[in-house]
């Protein structure tokens, strides 16, 4: 059984229009995907989501083209929240049996399939939500895929991908996309308002290093600002500046890392690693005057199956961190070497 705390949605507004007006219309789509960066609220949506199709009186009705706030002191609210609902279903990954990693297995996905055909009651709809699919292992998205070729009448499906590249286009093509953004400045300073933050917090800076996405920005305030902050950001600099990589703040860095991963309370400094990687190299393409054969496109490509290799087979963290950044510099001075 899953239980979920939801932190409130921000930012999404378009999104939620868009949800809305299908259910209004009686125009909804059997499936919808849920994209973008990890920390952006998608677990949150898909629940606001799934609350609005299965709460029939919701206690306080939200505007038109907006979802109601998800109020667990409601009792479908409350069942939803606890994975108690009869009507609803929760995929989300676990760590199987000699596995170092969670994923969602086959055999999870087949439970779908056993929900779906447990008998509603007469015009309810079963909402399913997969979070996120990038867990999905590949057998369990074959077995989704013929699941939502043909799904069951009163069926909605909901799933969530920090990457859109994860989902085959087979599944893509049968569902509504819905890209998730970052928040601009204003929705990210009203998030921060929310949360017990020192008063010293430069709301501005924190905003540029977290690229507008507030689960990010907690990862950030939640490290130790000279083991984790301080070397990234160096190196980053210099990679930016096209000079030679530091070698102390880069040893530094890889140590941390690999520490973290072997210590019992992990503070996922390497899904934070990997997000200021994506995130410095988008910023880079986006700012940067280069040509699209520039090797830093094929090096995201590569860095994007290192990262997916790296989880699934459980790679040494720390020698992974120094392979990166060498990718990263090899690929901007091939690009130098184009110029000249």
């Amino acid at each position: 059984m899953t239980t979920f705390t939801p932190p409130v949605v921000y930012g999404q507004r378009s999104c939620e229009t868009d949800f809305r007006r299908a259910c209004d219309s009686q125009q909804r789509h059997h499936s919808w995907l849920l994209y973008g960066p990890r920390g952006l609220g998608k677990t949150a949506l898909a629940y606001k989501m799934a609350a609005f199709v299965l709460q029939t009186s919701p206690a306080s009705p939200a505007p038109p083209d907006t979802l109601p706030e998800l109020d667990p002191t409601q009792p479908t609210i409350k069942r939803i929240l606890a994975g108690s609902h009869h009507h609803f279903l929760a995929v989300t990954p676990t760590v199987g049996k000699g596995a170092k990693t969670a994923s969602i297995s086959i055999e999870s996905i087949r439970q779908i399939h056993d929900f779906l055909n447990l008998t509603a009651l007469q015009g309810h709809t079963k909402v399913v939500v997969i979070d996120p699919f990038d867990a999905v292992v590949p057998a369990g998205g074959h077995a989704l895929l013929k699941i939502i070729e043909e799904p069951p009448p009163h069926s909605l499906f909901i799933l969530t991908a920090h990457s859109i590249n994860t989902v085959p286009p087979t599944i893509r093509s049968r569902c509504r996309l819905q890209r998730l953004v970052p928040l601009s400045f204003d929705d990210f300073s009203t998030f921060l308002k929310t949360q017990d933050l020192p008063t010293t917090i430069n709301e501005q800076e924190l905003y540029q290093l977290s690229g507008g996405v507030p689960g990010r920005a907690l990862l950030w305030l939640n490290q130790q600002e000279e083991t984790f902050v301080v070397p990234l950001q160096n190196i980053l600099k210099n990679l930016t500046n096209s000079m030679p990589i530091p070698h102390d703040p880069l040893l530094r860095l890889a140590t941390i890392i690999d520490k973290d991963a072997r210590a019992d309370t992990s503070q996922n400094l390497w899904l934070l690693f990997w997000d200021r990687i994506f995130h410095w190299l988008h910023q880079h393409i986006t700012t940067t005057p280069i040509h699209f054969h520039h090797p830093i496109f094929a090096t995201w490509s590569r860095l994007l199956a290192l990262y997916q290799r790296s989880e699934r087979l459980y790679l040494a963290r720390g020698q992974t961190v120094i392979s990166v950044f060498f990718h990263i510099h090899h690929a901007l001075a091939q690009g130098h070497n184009q110029k000249t």
